[in-house]
């Protein structure tokens, strides 16, 4: 699609995106991509470790990462798809590379309840430009585990450092607020986003967003593709979580502060011309 119709397709994204910290896009992927997308995510499920890492969570829900370093329809997706521009048009960011990327799958009845988060207190990184395309690949509602959001919220995390909050010097787990306590003070002043999503339809959203999701009630799987991004202004930051541990990546030999650059490890999906 050519830049001045992609951007002005994308206008009232762009706003949502700065204002809540959250999006949804719609229509913008071929559907016969999202229907290959599908069809490799069942054998993905099925047989996690043949095709990328098997994350963080195992059975009922599954979470297999790195399936885009295989050859095949996620890594065409992800590098040859309008994805990366459409994500740079909306966040502003001239350059969007690959960081990782995740396989979701809620199995029908599954009770596994994901607790708010956000995506960026948990990397090893700084910068605001690290955003997270998740894809639906079947039809996801409020029965199944949609994703839900604290729109603005992100506005708030960065300025208050949130990102160094933990429950416990310990842990790992982000301390955020109630946001299920109708008397908090955030559950009052940011609006509750949630959006039912066809086979295509995306949501984009900012590393601090907060989001959850609960269980799925219904009788068909849900999954999702989610591709974690990096843009212009993010950077190495030691002092925050290792936790994800990315192939090829010691983080050792890393420089704080340098920006990142390396191209075989996280690959460019899209740079402004």
């Amino acid at each position: 699609m050519a830049r001045p119709a992609l951007d002005e397709l994308l206008d009232t994204n762009r706003f949502e995106y700065a204002q809540f910290g959250v999006t949804c896009l719609r229509g913008l992927f071929d559907p016969a991509i999202i229907a290959a997308l599908a069809d490799a995510s069942r054998a993905v499920i099925e047989r996690p470790l043949e095709h990328g890492g098997a994350g963080y969570m195992r059975g009922p829900m599954t979470a297999v990462n790195f399936v885009y370093r295989c050859p095949g329809v996620f890594r065409d997706f992800a590098l040859a798809s309008p994805a990366g521009e459409i994500i740079g048009r909306v966040i502003g960011s001239r350059t969007i590379r690959m960081y990782h990327d995740y396989v979701f799958s809620k199995q029908p009845g599954c009770t596994k309840v994901v607790p708010w988060h956000t995506d960026g207190g948990g990397y090893a990184l700084s910068g605001q430009m690290m955003p997270n395309l998740w894809v639906a690949l079947t039809p996801t509602d409020e029965t199944n585990g949609r994703l839900e959001f604290i729109g603005g919220f992100h506005v708030e995390f960065a300025a208050k450092r949130w990102s160094e909050r933990r429950k416990s010097a310990d842990s790992i787990e982000q301390a955020l607020p109630d946001f299920d306590d109708p008397d908090e003070t955030f559950t009052k002043a940011c609006p509750r986003l949630a959006w039912n999503l066809d086979p295509g339809d995306a949501v984009l959203f900012h590393p601090y967003t907060p989001h959850h999701s609960k269980a799925n009630r219904s009788g068909a799987t849900r999954t999702g593709y989610a591709l974690r991004v990096v843009g212009d202004d993010v950077a190495w930051c030691l002092t925050k979580s290792r936790w994800l541990q990315i192939p090829g990546i010691d983080y050792e030999a890393v420089t704080d502060g340098a920006p990142v650059t390396d191209d075989e490890t996280f690959p460019v999906m899209w740079r402004e011309a």
